[in-house]
């Protein structure tokens, strides 16, 4: 009799360790990656829509010069952070090895997903350094709400 309440026991374990297995499988997966390069040492200055820079101490930007996702009034930002908890990705020596997107599909995606870009999409920028070196770093898109508008109706009290 005790035999007979050990096996679904037995079972039942089974079944909920292969459950909580499958469940952290499926969190691992993760968003799909999209890597763009981003080369400023080798385009004109006059030809350059791209400025990259501190924004803040410990914040890093990269701002493309179109005014191409709603609101419409704002440049397109990506920013990453650093400091003592999160530092800058390593310099390499060799251009790594992934598969760029072009500013046009990039500019399809972030249009079609809107404000959940950063929520269904992981960004790698590669940047070019100086003496051929590389660094790639993962950046979330600048969300900005859209312009608020204020007025006061007066009423002519004739």
């Amino acid at each position: 009799m005790k035999v007979k309440y050990f096996i679904p026991i037995i079972l039942l374990c089974f079944f909920f360790i292969s459950n909580k297995a499958s469940a952290q499988n499926s969190d691992n997966i993760g968003n799909p990656k999209i890597y763009f390069l981003v080369d400023t040492l080798n385009m004109p200055k006059e030809s350059r829509f791209i400025k990259i820079g501190l924004l803040t101490p410990v914040e890093y930007q990269f701002t493309f010069y179109c005014k191409c996702i709603p609101p419409y009034d704002k440049y397109v930002d990506f920013t990453y952070r650093f400091g003592k908890n999160v530092p800058k990705e390593p310099v390499t020596d060799i251009k790594p090895n992934f598969k760029y997107s072009s500013w046009k599909s990039l500019l399809e995606k972030i249009s079609f997903s809107g404000k959940d870009f950063s929520k269904d999409y992981d960004l790698y920028i590669t940047e070019v350094l100086p003496d051929r070196k590389y660094r790639t770093n993962k950046v979330q898109l600048v969300v900005y709400p859209p312009p608020l508008t204020h007025g006061v109706i007066i009423k002519d009290k004739n």
